[in-house]
């Protein structure tokens, strides 16, 4: 289904599921791979943005998408219902030149699909 390697890293909150990706990260860009992340944020009120701020001002104007351009770093937000996005809507958002994508959370984008390996991780072993 994907062109690229998608593993998801999944897990109860406070579980080592972000120790587990920056790990991940750390050793597959050492063997020389591109690899892109995404971290799936349940909490409807969360942005990334900061109110007040010039790329906020902008998004509050009516834009659909900001970008935020600086010396060593690129940000595209992009103001859209993700509440209903699917995993291959996801995947589409990285960029074509990443060999690995790495999911944290998405369990129920990826729960049941058998195509994409998980990394579970547990505080406790009854977890």
């Amino acid at each position: 289904m994907f062109n690229r390697v998608i593993v998801a890293v999944v897990g109860s909150s406070n579980s080592g599921k972000t120790t587990a990706v920056e790990a991940l990260i750390k050793g597959l860009t050492k063997k020389g791979y591109t690899v892109a992340s995404a971290k799936h944020i349940p909490n409807p009120k969360f942005t990334i943005d900061t109110e007040g701020k010039d790329t906020w001002r902008y998004a509050e104007a009516g834009a659909s998408s900001v970008l935020s351009v600086a010396p060593k770093e690129l940000t595209v937000i992009k103001k859209v219902d993700t509440t209903e996005y699917s995993l291959e809507q996801i995947v589409a958002e990285t960029p074509d030149e990443v060999d690995i994508i790495l999911l944290e959370g998405f369990k129920d984008l990826v729960g049941q699909d058998a195509s994409i390996p998980k990394l579970v991780t547990a505080k406790t072993a009854n977890e």
